[in-house]
């Protein structure tokens, strides 16, 4: 550096800065960081390196470079690390590159830099690069980093100047708007709309240097605003601008604002409904329903952004819109059973379509944004669900609309309360047409598969007893569907359907016994044999992966031994649940896959029992059992796995043994009461509990079948009373603790 304090740079010093500038614009990385270290050096010095008399007199011998410098940063610094833009591809996508995320933060505080060194340039400096954007000098490239630039220094300006260069960065966004680019104009509203989003407080203070709140300029000149952009582009503006109307404290305010942002769609509505009034074949004209699907789409966009607040708007055209929805439904099905489906490719017919669509679309957006205002959907709710339902049901197959069953799954969600009653109606209206799409082609319609079972999920999991009472062809026809969506193809309907599968197992089993246990009696054993068919389909495990069916196994083989209490044998109803389910997997096991061993086939049918708390550990169980299906010789080496495998199912016995063991015992010690246990038979022991005065009694009699795989079982009480347990090889004598309970062992050796 220069020690010189005059007026004028050494020569030497001014050309080798001449330099680092020339170099900081070369397209070469290992020069741009180099160069971009030196910078942000140089300018930390500036700020924080010189003494106050010195600081004014070293900016202005720099003030050139420096002013210079900010130019050249500003169109060259680099993008943040969670965002880079392919141009050829125009798309998005995630990077993790160490070097550009230092040399984007080390040219980020070099901008802050500047920007405190002096702040009216930095400002300049950005609307100049602003004007260049309009006209032949716009590139989006350019425009990208500019923006970069503006989100480096984000917060490093004093609140007002803040201000102002938004502002002005706002304003320019709006001519960009209205220029020819197509390009451009698409940026500018996306970075409108983000802007607005959050910074949506400062466009509705009125501020005394400004003539009023940003917004009503807005307000005011939407029209010439919006009047070049495309549809999307104007649905964008409208979208920004109900963000800055909710962030309106006053509910008269809002009000005022929604009606005077909406008015020239809102004028366009009430003349196409006056138009429908005195002739309702207007309806079926393209360019009418052209206008209505404008209207509606801009509507949406307002709602997405207003939420609570759009209800007012949705009160001035509900009735509208349900009843242009009923006369396309019918119009199409009248044309439908003239022409046949071939009417659907017809041009009116798909636009009247889409307006069904674009009307299920603005309802649902409604709904969904008035999650927690279910009162303002209570008025609305009777006469909507009436009409999207019976449109679903009447309706042909190919003009069935999945955003029907969309809608019903929002309106469910919010409204939960009110709509236990409701839930017989729906699954009737809905089960039977969707299930006859899937019954003719489970691949064709593959969306309304996922709507479905998206609504079915959301029933289960809030009304499971009411769906489990249903009469019994749509119980069964419900269970056949999650079936068949779990041997699915497409990944995402064979997971939503265990995640089904899963809930409505877990529900039921919290749902009182007589609506539970029929249930369970006559689908439990029928849900695990398809489970294990498709699990043995190496094909189709593969689709969803290994994890949602070791969670469902888990969920299935605990209610076997916890929840379930009907028999489930119905030949023969002493015999145990767990006994008759190991029973029976393992003789579909031998039936089906004579190469596998009787040893193969009683460890892997233990396997799913012993492993049921461990998703972890039934996941690699059914890949042990996709092994076994795999080997077709005799003598093939892999026998020699099953030691490992016995020993580790052997572990868990013990383990799940004396929890069972000192959940018994504990009760008995708070009792006060007598344990007796014996072995019944190889693998098991029962416990009978009796009360220490030696009468039995209904209300204290116990019983409990423990899988047992050690020789006995030694029970200590500890010094405070805690039961605690012990595996030996050993028989221990009764013991007693300080109050006089007494648990005694006797266990033959197994």
């Amino acid at each position: 550096m220069s020690k010189t304090v005059s007026p004028f740079l050494n020569d030497e010093y001014a050309y080798a800065l001449e330099l680092f500038l020339a170099f900081t614009i070369v397209d070469d990385f290992d020069l741009a960081k180099v160069c971009a270290d030196f910078w942000c050096w140089f300018t930390s010095g500036l700020c924080r390196e010189v003494p106050p008399q010195l600081f004014e007199m070293r900016i202005k011998l720099h003030a050139n470079f420096l002013s210079r410098l900010r130019h050249v940063l500003i169109g060259i610094i680099s993008q943040p690390h969670d965002v880079i833009f392919i141009d050829q591809l125009k798309v998005t996508e995630k990077t993790h590159g160490i070097d550009i995320i230092d040399l984007y933060y080390i040219r980020r505080e070099t901008l802050i830099y500047l920007t405190r060194l002096d702040e009216q340039d930095m400002i300049h400096n950005i609307e100049e690069e602003l004007k260049r954007q309009l006209g032949d000098g716009f590139c989006a490239v350019k425009l990208s980093k500019l923006c970069y630039a503006i989100g480096a220094i984000s917060g490093v300006l004093p609140n007002d100047l803040e201000r102002l260069l938004m502002g002005k960065i706002v304003c320019k966004l709006i001519d960009f708007m209205r220029y020819i680019n197509e390009e451009l104009r698409h940026i500018a509203c996306v970075t409108f709309l983000s802007i607005a989003m959050k910074c949506r407080c400062t466009f509705v203070i009125w501020h005394p240097t400004e003539p009023g709140p940003f917004l009503e300029y807005m307000l005011v000149n939407i029209k010439g605003i919006t009047s070049k952009l495309t549809q999307y582009q104007h649905d964008i503006v409208y979208k920004a601008i109900g963000y800055m109307i909710m962030a309106q404290q006053d509910d008269s305010l809002q009000r005022k604002s929604l009606e005077q942002l909406l008015a020239i769609p809102n004028h366009l509505w009430r003349e196409i409904v006056k138009t429908i009034q005195l002739k309702q074949s207007v309806l079926i004209d393209l360019q009418v329903l052209t206008f209505l699907q404008k209207v509606l789409k801009t509507n949406i966009a307002v709602c997405e952004s207003l939420g609570t607040v759009f209800h007012t708007q949705i009160g001035l055209i509900y009735w509208d819109m349900l009843a242009i929805y009923r006369f396309l439904s019918e119009n199409i099905t009248k044309t439908v059973a003239r022409s046949s489906l071939k009417a659907l490719d017809c041009n009116i017919i798909k636009k009247s379509v889409e307006t069904k669509r674009e009307i299920l679309a603005l309802f649902s957006t409604f709904v969904r944004r008035c999650k927690n205002s279910p009162d303002l959907l209570s008025c609305i709710f009777p006469s909507l669900l009436g009409t999207v339902l019976f449109d679903y049901q009447e309706n042909v197959a190919s003009a069935k609309e999945s955003l029907i069953l969309t809608l019903i799954t929002d309106i469910v969600t919010v409204m939960e309360p009110i709509f236990s009653n409701r839930v017989p109606s729906i699954l009737d209206a809905i089960l039977m047409p969707t299930l006859q799409i899937i019954l003719e082609d489970r691949m064709v319609f593959p969306e309304h598969f996922l709507c479905y079972f998206r609504l079915l999920l959301v029933l289960i999991t809030k009304w499971c007893p009411i769906v489990l009472q249903i009469p019994d062809i749509q119980l069964k026809l419900t269970v056949d569907s999650i079936q068949w969506a779990i041997q699915n193809s497409l990944r995402d309907i064979g997971k939503i359907g265990l995640d089904t599968l899963k809930a409505l197992m877990i529900m039921a089993a919290k749902s009182p016994d007589h609506v539970a246990q029929p249930f369970f009696r006559k689908y439990y054993m029928c849900i695990i044999e398809h489970l294990l068919a498709v699990v043995m389909n190496n094909n189709q495990i593969y689709i969803v992966g290994f994890e949602p069916y070791a969670e469902i196994f888990c969920v299935l083989f605990q209610m076997c031994e916890d929840s379930i209490t009907v028999p489930l044998n119905d030949y023969n109803s002493s015999q145990s649940n767990t006994e008759f389910v190991f029973s029976h997997i393992g003789s579909c096991l031998h039936r089906h896959y004579d190469n596998m061993t009787l040893d193969q086939i009683r460890l892997i049918t233990k396997g799913f029992f012993n492993f049921n708390a461990d998703p972890i550990r039934m996941k690699g169980h059914l890949k042990d059992l996709l092994v076994h299906i795999r080997i077709h010789h005799a003598n093939d080496p892999s026998d020699l796995y099953l030691n490992e495998l016995e020993t580790e199912i052997m572990v868990d016995e013990e383990r799940k043994s004396a929890v069972c063991a000192l959940i018994l015992i504990t009760f008995a010690y708070a009792c006060d009461i007598i344990v007796h246990v014996k072995s019944d038979t190889d693998e098991k022991f029962s416990a009978q509990v009796t009360a220490s005065n030696g009468k039995k009694s209904d209300k204290i009699s116990y019983k409990a079948e423990i899988y047992l795989v050690t020789l006995n079982l030694q029970v200590i009480l500890d010094g405070i009373g805690r039961v605690t347990y012990k595996v030996g090889d050993d028989l221990k004598p009764v013991q007693k603790d300080r109050q006089g309970a007494i648990c005694k062992g006797e266990c033959a050796p197994l």
